[in-house]
């Protein structure tokens, strides 16, 4: 009888060490990637027709679902004003336009 009492505590001993290892993993930043998100606003253009743009979202009321020139993105890099069209629609993420 004393043979069987050790052997359930040290298999109770066991899941309970196993089901604490199991829980501390569970949520291991190693394997988990956080990104933010960095939202620009365009300011305008300078002399070699490249985009101004500045950190924060547009107060713009000319910015549209569409249009030609970039007026509010995102993007998980930090990004240097100022840029081409073509170099922000490679980094970013579009959300409004300038007509």
């Amino acid at each position: 009888m004393n043979k069987i009492r050790t052997a359930v505590a040290a298999l109770v001993i066991a899941a309970g060490a196993f089901g604490a290892y199991a829980f501390s993993n569970a949520n291991n930043s190693e394997n988990e990637k956080v990104e933010f998100l960095n939202t620009y606003h365009y300011v305008g253009l300078d002399s070699e027709g490249r985009i101004e743009f500045a950190s924060g979202p547009s107060t713009d009321p000319n910015c549209q679902p569409t249009g030609n020139v970039p007026c509010e993105f995102e993007s998980t890099s930090s990004l240097t004003s100022p840029m081409t069209r073509d170099e922000i629609e490679a980094a970013a993420d579009v959300k409004k336009w300038r007509p």
